[in-house]
This record gives C-alpha cells, structure tokens and sequence, in this order.
C-alpha cells in the first residue's frame, strides 16, 4: 500500500509494512503529511513480482477548524473569569465528535501566538483542558472565579473518532474588570454605636457589564 501524486504510483511513498493475504485492512496514521499526495494505490505481489497497474483511490483531507470564537467575561474579579464562550461549527461536521477548550500560554518569548507554532513547536505552548463538549453543542460555560494565572488564550479544538486536531482556532483571554473606586463615608450619626450618612464611590471606568451594585458591612 503506496500513498503517490497520482493513479499510476509517481512519487509512492509506502504505507506500513507489506499486508498478509488474508488481512484486508491497514491503518494510515494520524499527522501523516498530505505534501503532493493524491491517491492511495494498492498493489498485489506474488512471490516473483509486484504487479504493474496497482488500484487507486483519490485522497480526500478532512478539514474541520471552528470559527468565530467569542467570549464576554462577567466575573469583574481581576485574575478571574465567567460566561461562556462560543464558536461557529465547522462547515463540514461529518467526522467531528467533540471540541476541546484550553486556557494556553507560551513559554517563550515570542511576541505572540503563531499558528504555525502548533505544527513546529508544540513543546513551546502550555494548555490547560478547561472542558470537553460534544458535536453540536458549539458553546461552554466557564464557571465565575475560574483563575486565568499566566494564561492568555483561548484555544478550541475539533476531534474526529480518531485524533484531536493539531491546529487550533485561538482567542484572546479578555479579563473584564470593574472595581469601584474612592469610597468614602461619613458618619452623621453621632450615637455611640450607630451609623447614618452617605456612602459615596466612583464607578468604574468600564461599566457595560455591571448590573447592580452591592453595599454589605465587613468585620
């Protein structure tokens, strides 16, 4: 079994070992290159010879990326995150059984995140699973308080039955934060032992995800 540029075996590369009568399966690794490949062909060969005309099959690349990502942070905690993040399914989802989100950061000085360092240098990045979801399903809820540490991307994956794709859809990790500031209160109420009068802050200065605020006394 040849991987070539063509049905006639220009270029073959071949596939595994040499396949036993009697066995009529063999399995092409995942991450196997495409580079010029077009066809699998498939000789027989007796105990002279292989034979000349082999037959072919045209090769066909699954691609099944997400896009579209999208996530709005509504833990106002600095360091911390919640909501959910989105994406849009692949165009074609036939093969597609789960996708896989990661917090990522690299651990290089690399200006910023290259798709290219996935294919070249997966040892360069550091993932941390954030979940599993099943096709079909092109969202996830991220638990408020969830700590983003050093993390600084989103990273979604498309998996097959067989593999976790090895080039991801990326995401900037966006911490939303809004803390009030220049509180101040003044007691006007001058019995030992109670309080009355106004307490008094700035609002932040993003306040788009704010609903409400809430004041509570503290020991």
């Amino acid at each position: 079994i040849y991987i070539s540029e063509d049905i006639a075996g220009t270029g073959r590369s071949q596939v595994g070992d040499s396949i036993s009568v009697g066995t009529n399966e063999s399995f092409l690794m995942q991450e196997t290159m495409l580079h010029s490949f077009t066809h699998i062909i498939i000789y027989t060969m007796s105990s002279l010879v292989e034979q000349s005309t082999p037959v072919a099959i045209e090769l066909f690349d699954n691609f099944a990326t997400v896009s579209a990502v999208m996530f709005l942070d509504f833990d106002l905690d600095a360091g911390d995150i919640g909501g959910s993040i989105t994406w849009r399914a692949p165009t074609n989802v036939a093969q597609v059984t789960h996708y896989l989100v990661y917090f990522a950061s690299l651990l290089t000085n690399v200006s910023d995140f290259d798709t290219n360092v996935f294919r070249d240098a997966p040892e360069l990045i550091e993932r941390s699973l954030i979940d599993i979801t099943s096709a079909g399903s092109e969202k996830l809820a991220i638990q408020g308080d969830t700590g983003i540490f050093d993390f600084t991307r989103f990273l979604v994956y498309t998996r097959s039955s067989l593999v976790e794709q090895t080039t991801p859809q990326i995401h900037i990790v966006a911490d939303e934060i809004a803390s009030v500031s220049g509180l101040t209160f003044v007691d006007l109420d001058l019995d030992q032992g109670d309080l009355g009068g106004s307490i008094v802050w700035q609002a932040p200065p993003r306040i788009e995800r704010v609903r409400v605020y809430r004041v509570f006394f503290r020991d």
